[in-house]
């Protein structure tokens, strides 16, 4: 895995629930922190946001300037999450490749940015859980995948909170406001899960655990030496 492609440090593993694949030929180098992903009720997510007026305006994406609007998601994920535990800074223009297969199944609502003045100072990603309507058991091309969202996506009563990144002294406000400006868009889905989070980002488990309560899986990450 190229550290450059994936944003985030190469040779590492999720295992879920502590259970193992067997793996032949790799020895244990590192053991790091655990990590956890959130589940709930949207309806109750939303009983439990609260926030104060302030300056911040939340707008969507605007696809039709789909590349400067990826360099600006790009630079604010360097800002937010990159100081996150294990992760890799994204180059210029890293994350339009990455995202471009992805916008047939983008609406502009399903990221939204925080401004401050002229200042990008948060956004959050969500998106339906495209898993609902995939083939189980194979692999399912671009093209079945985008014809099932069209005819099935309906059918989608998950979502899926990608990710969320606030900046340094902004952080508990303006998280609210996108968790609120997002969940304006959520009423036709049942249920809301998170990305994973890391057990030491004591900001993040303690906003999924005041909104969200209920861990729905555990993952253990380990690093393998291939030599």
């Amino acid at each position: 895995i190229k550290e450059k492609e994936y944003g985030a440090r190469p040779i590492l593993r999720l295992i879920q629930n502590h259970i193992e694949d067997e793996i032949t030929d790799l020895m244990l180098q590192n053991e790091y922190e655990n990590n956890y992903t959130f589940k709930a009720n949207i309806n109750e997510v939303k009983k439990n946001l609260s926030f104060r007026e302030s300056e911040i305006a939340i707008r969507p994406i605007n696809l039709k300037d789909f590349e400067n609007e990826m360099e600006k998601f790009r630079i604010i994920c360097n800002e937010t999450i990159g100081k996150t535990y294990l992760y890799a800074e994204a180059e210029t223009n890293h994350f339009y490749q990455l995202m471009s297969s992805m916008k047939f199944f983008l609406e502009p609502k399903n990221i939204l940015f925080a401004y401050h003045q002229n200042e990008v100072v948060g956004f959050i990603f969500w998106h339906p859980d495209y898993n609902e309507i995939l083939a189980k058991g194979r692999n399912n091309s671009l093209l079945e995948i985008a014809i099932r969202y069209i005819f099935g996506k309906h059918k989608i009563k998950s979502l899926k909170l990608n990710s969320i990144g606030v900046k340094d002294g902004y952080y508990g406000n303006v998280t609210m406001l996108l968790l609120k400006e997002a969940s304006k868009y959520m009423d036709k889905y049942q249920t809301i899960e998170t990305n994973f989070v890391w057990e030491n980002n004591r900001k993040s488990m303690a906003i999924n655990k005041h909104l969200l309560k209920n861990i729905e899986r555990e993952f253990k990450v380990v690093e393998y030496n291939y030599d």
